[in-house]
């Protein structure tokens, strides 16, 4: 039946339909996932083309699959140089590169890259109200590598940045290794 509608406007609106039917009333996230993937790919030009790819992403951390998350944030951050597909526009790009951070982190280990993806988002989205969150993340995972002074350079940074940001409070209560 979609094979009648697939060269039409609404298909991805179909797409989309589906995808939300399995995850949240069949309960088959990886069906689900497979609809939100095809929407960029079969229709790169589509309203939904963004929050298919996000939706996809966090399909695949609830499924565990960490390998298919970061492969699908580094696809939302890969489009960002353009205006069409996947450009600045996106409303999730500094979601994706906060939670590449994480992924990299916290699922493979990979404390350089997570330190590289952190350090991105306050210079690459200079309004994001995400750049605290950043800066607090990078923060932990510099302390993580051992690497105190920088940890430090995070923290003071966060602190000039979003002097009243909840994550200093939370340096102050963990005994963070920085004084200020």
């Amino acid at each position: 039946m979609f094979a009648a509608f697939a060269k039409t406007q609404v298909a991805d609106n179909i797409l989309w339909s589906l995808a939300q039917l399995d995850a949240s009333e069949l309960s088959d996230p990886r069906a689900a996932r497979t609809y939100y993937d095809r929407i960029p790919l079969e229709y790169p030009a589509s309203g939904l083309r963004d929050d298919a790819r996000w939706n996809a992403v966090l399909l695949s951390e609830q499924l565990g699959d960490w390998a298919g998350a970061r492969a699908r944030l580094e696809g939302i951050l890969k489009g960002r140089g353009g205006f069409l597909f996947g450009g600045p526009q996106s409303i999730w790009l500094d979601d994706a590169q906060l939670e590449l951070g994480r992924v990299l982190r916290d699922h493979f280990g990979d404390l350089a890259g997570a330190i590289a993806a952190f350090r991105k988002l306050p210079k690459d989205y200079p309004t994001s109200i995400l750049r605290d969150d950043a800066l607090h993340e990078l923060e932990i995972t510099l302390l993580a590598a051992g690497d105190v002074p920088g940890a430090c350079r995070a923290l003071a940074d966060l602190v000039k940045l979003e002097p009243g940001s909840k994550f200093i409070a939370d340096a102050t209560a963990r005994g963070s290794a920085c004084r200020r």
